[in-house]
């Protein structure tokens, strides 16, 4: 009897691991399948370059034509961003210049030929205001949609419900936008932008001094808390020299209104004071983004000699 059931259970295990290996190879030839169903969809130049570079995949990556193009169009208009910012800006600031006892007249701090009160200046003035809107806002919401649409899609069908694979294609065409970020705050750039955009305009547009400090300082605020709030970088020390910078400047705009506060002469000990805080914090935060810098390069340096003495 005992005989007869160690027969039944060598005969069940052997069962059980053929099945499994069974399985397995199965799992393998899909596997299998796909790479070779989504690399028969990789043009022959991206295989060649693989070839060439040594730089084989099993998840082959590439980028069509379009799709770079549509990338360079984006680079480039995100280079022009401020400067498009801060001109459509400077068309709308226009200042009173006195030409005789009781007679003032309004015109354009950027060129005083423009005289603010005619209709010509009217449409310059509308159209400045589109551009900046269009660019100062549609620009930012642009390059977040134009990532998720990218990592929706994948130009391999093989890979088309492959979500892991779509977003690292992504991120590779994308890295000027996704770069550093977290995966759940890529969009962190876009923010970066309207940030960047908004003390531009208040500096251009707002004329009174204390003003303009206390209104850059708590755009400066609401952003640092946003910023503490979501953590937006994937390594601490890009987190640290974020939150240093932000409070770096959010800290110079407070002392900036309090010197204009007290910059009228009766206290110049008080002036000098507040200048010398203003300079030091700012230099600790250039030393530390130096000192990061460098001990990146030192490190990159040694590893490359240790990987090639």
């Amino acid at each position: 009897m005992s005989q007869i059931v160690g027969v039944l259970r060598s005969r069940l295990n052997s069962t059980s691991s053929s099945r499994a290996s069974f399985a397995a190879q199965q799992e393998e030839a899909n596997n299998n399948n796909n790479h070779n169903a989504a690399a028969a969809h990789v043009p022959q130049y991206h295989l060649d370059w693989q070839k060439k570079t040594k730089t084989f995949r099993e998840d082959p990556l590439f980028f069509t034509s379009g799709q770079v193009t549509l990338v360079v169009c984006t680079v480039v208009l995100s280079l022009f961003y401020m400067p498009i910012i801060d001109t459509c800006a400077r068309m709308l600031k226009c200042e009173e210049l006195r030409t005789g006892a009781d007679t003032h007249v309004s015109v354009l701090v950027a060129d005083r030929r423009i005289d603010c009160t005619t209709s010509k200046y009217g449409r310059y003035k509308a159209g400045a205001l589109l551009t900046a809107l269009i660019t100062g806002i549609g620009l930012p919401v642009a390059c977040v949609l134009l990532v998720r649409f990218f990592a929706s899609r994948s130009p391999l069908p093989a890979f088309a419900h492959d979500f892991a694979l779509k977003w690292r294609q992504t991120q590779r065409l994308f890295y000027f936008l996704t770069g550093g970020y977290a995966n759940d705050t890529w969009w962190w750039e876009s923010v970066v932008m309207t940030r960047r955009a908004l003390i531009a305009v208040l500096s251009v547009m707002v004329t009174n001094t204390r003003a303009r400090n206390y209104s850059s300082m708590w755009a400066i605020g609401f952003y640092l808390v946003l910023h503490l709030k979501f953590h937006p970088f994937d390594a601490a020390v890009l987190t640290n020299l974020e939150t240093l910078s932000l409070v770096t400047i959010f800290a110079t705009f407070n002392l900036a209104a309090v010197f204009e506060l007290h910059n009228d002469g009766s206290n110049p000990q008080v002036e000098t004071f507040l200048i010398v805080v203003i300079i030091t914090i700012n230099v600790v935060c250039v030393c530390a983004f130096l000192a990061v810098f460098l001990r990146t390069a030192i490190s990159w340096l040694r590893e490359l000699y240790l990987k090639d003495p």
